[in-house]
């Protein structure tokens, strides 16, 4: 982005003035000059490190933004793959009463004096 500022540091640099019956200081008019240049060059410095600074910040949030994408996608294959869970949830409920009932019904083989893992 460049600047529109009208003057730069080579412009006040090479500025003539001139002549005037009454004058000015040149040596002052020098020192100033110079205030002037040693101002525009640290903006141009500060404006080219914040332009700097902008890129590298866009370049970050165009990458967050490429990875935020990626993992939307990863976490919708991942809610489909693992979207039954939920329901998947009574069948493991219904597993468990069943291992009780097995349980119970081995109980009784035992007691009455059978063993249940030589029945087929």
């Amino acid at each position: 982005m460049k600047s529109k500022a009208n003057l730069n540091a080579q412009n006040i640099l090479n500025k003539k003035f001139k002549a005037n019956v009454k004058g000015y200081d040149c040596h002052e008019v020098d020192d100033f000059l110079d205030l002037i240049i040693n101002d525009y060059k640290d903006f141009s410095k500060k404006i080219e490190e914040r332009n700097e600074y902008i890129t590298k910040l866009e370049t970050t949030i165009n990458d967050l933004r490429k990875t935020q994408r990626e993992l939307e996608l990863i976490k919708a294959r991942y809610e489909e793959r693992f979207g039954n869970i939920k329901s998947d949830q009574k069948v493991s409920l219904q597993n468990v009463e069943y291992i009780k009932r097995i349980n119970i019904l081995e109980e009784k083989l035992y007691a009455l004096g059978v063993d249940p893992r030589k029945l087929k």
